[in-house]
Order: C-alpha cells, then sequence, then structure tokens
C-alpha cells in the first residue's frame, strides 16, 4: 500500500499523456479560492504522517463539507450525510437532494488541519458516469488558509465520461487559475471496476504522480513553478461532484440516472518522510 517512490518499476501499460487545455470555466473549479480580500496570513503547524482505513468518521483529522455550495462549474450543494462510512469503506454520493438553488447534492471529505512535502495516496474507485468528477488532491486558498492565502493545489481527477484515464493537474499561488498544468494520462484499465492506487509525491524539487506504485507523469519545479510547502501547505481533500453545462465541453454532460451514485474510498495515507517510507 506504499509508492514506490525509491524506484521506477516500469511504466504503466498503454500509457499515454496528453496535455489538456484548461479553459476558464474549468477556472472556476474550487471557487473559494477566489476572494477579494484576505486576512492577514498566519502559517499553520504541519501535521505528521498518518494512515486511515476510512472506517469511520474521525473528527479529529477530518470534516465533511456541509451547507455550502461552489457556484459554476458544481451543480451541486454538500451534505455532510453524502459522505458515509460502512463495511469498511468511505462512499461519497451523488443525489438529487440538492438545495440553495442546486439540483443535487454531493460530499466533500477535508482534513482539518494542513501538509507538506512528503506522499500521498488514496485507494478508490471512481464514478463512471458522464459529467461526474471523483477526486483526491490537496488545496489551500483564502479560506483554507495554508500560510500565504493564495490558491495552491494538487490533483488526481476523473472525470466520469471516461474512466480509463486520469487527469494529474496542479496550481501555484494562481488565485485566478490562469496556467495550464494539466495531462491525461491513459491507464490501460477502466478505474471504475476496481479500486486502484492513486497518490503522489510532492518535494521542493517538483510533484511525481503514481498509480498503484508505479510512476505516471511528473514536473520538475525547475520547468514550472511548483507549490512550495514553505509558502502554503495544504489540506488533503476527497470529493465527486457533477457539473453543470459550462463544464460539459471538459467532463462531458450530466443527466442524473434516477439513482444515487457512488464513489467509494478504501483508505488513504499522507508520509512526511523524505523517502516516504511508514
Amino acid at each position: 500500500m506504499k509508492l514506490q517512490i525509491s524506484k521506477v518499476r516500469q511504466l504503466i501499460g498503454s500509457r499515454v499523456i496528453v496535455p489538456v487545455v484548461v479553459t476558464a470555466l474549468v477556472g472556476a473549479i474550487f471557487s473559494e479560492a477566489i476572494a477579494a480580500r484576505r486576512p492577514p496570513a498566519t502559517k499553520p503547524p504541519a501535521q505528521t504522517s498518518f494512515y486511515d482505513e476510512l472506517d469511520y468518521f474521525d473528527t479529529n483529522r477530518w470534516s465533511k463539507a456541509d451547507g455550502w455550495t461552489n457556484g459554476s462549474p458544481f451543480d451541486n450543494i454538500w451534505r455532510a450525510a453524502n459522505v458515509v462510512h460502512s463495511g469498511g469503506v468511505m462512499s461519497i454520493v451523488l443525489n438529487d437532494k440538492g438545495g440553495k438553488g442546486e439540483p443535487y447534492a454531493s460530499g466533500e471529505y477535508r482534513t482539518n488541519g494542513f501538509y507538506g512535502y512528503g506522499c500521498y495516496e488514496a485507494r478508490f474507485k471512481p464514478v463512471k458516469q458522464s459529467g461526474v468528477v471523483t477526486s483526491f488532491f490537496t488545496f489551500a486558498g483564502p479560506y483554507d488558509n495554508g500560510g500565504n492565502r493564495k490558491h495552491n493545489e494538487i490533483d488526481v481527477e476523473f472525470v466520469g465520461k471516461d474512466t480509463t484515464a486520469v487527469q494529474f493537474n496542479f496550481w501555484t499561488n494562481d488565485d485566478q487559475y490562469v496556467t495550464n498544468n494539466a495531462v491525461w494520462v491513459e491507464l490501460g484499465f477502466d478505474a471504475s471496476l476496481e479500486a486502484h492506487d492513486y497518490g503522489f509525491k510532492w518535494t521542493e524539487a517538483g510533484i511525481t504522480w503514481y498509480v498503484d506504485g508505479m510512476w505516471a507523469h511528473e514536473v520538475s519545479s525547475k520547468d514550472k513553478p511548483t507549490p512550495k510547502a514553505t509558502e502554503s501547505l495544504q489540506k488533503i481533500m476527497m470529493n465527486a461532484w457533477p457539473v453543470d453545462q459550462t463544464a460539459a465541453g471538459w467532463a462531458g454532460p450530466f443527466v442524473y440516472p434516477g439513482a444515487p451514485l457512488h464513489a467509494e474510498y478504501e483508505w488513504v495515507r499522507y508520509d512526511s518522510d523524505p523517502n516516504c517510507s511508514v
């Protein structure tokens, strides 16, 4: 269940990496990071390593998003009841019990504390449905203050129209979402059929993504400015949500199938050790 960081074992079968054109509509994602005013920034303490099997709601480490909306291109309200722990699995449920002007409801699970360099990994199964995004990522912004109150983020994302590929992405001090750092990686399997391990190693030198412990993609800070833990730590987050029509070109159009949809997470871990071993 650990990332194989010390050596590259092999490339993912049928792996193809294609740059993604991230348009302004995707720039609205996680719009809570865009704010006209910021209170004075204060650097939070960095949290330590952990491994969580997600058997229950650990309120010391986690919070459930509840009662607010992000706005376009999200087409949902966040409800705590849509994050469910049962049978050794955490399910994020997307249903038609919306509110506050949104037709749908879904869930988001986020750490209370902030994390720095190290390895981040989760085992999960995304939703296979056009227009649905399933994610595992780190994030900080004006309302999730990791230090400088700017938008920093590292993503593993699936769009349900094609779960044979995964999107890797990052944002560095970018409140306006103007950079294009996203790539699609073809997996050689359908991620919606069973859970797999997805993660990344974040260091001062850059970001390396892994699938089932195998190298998948990397970005050097020498080539592009990657997030710096010295500037902003980040929260660990997981969510699943439907897009509105403005993002249909990216994620596909969403039509509710008449029954709830489930993204399933089996465990998540963070390792702060430079060698990423626990």
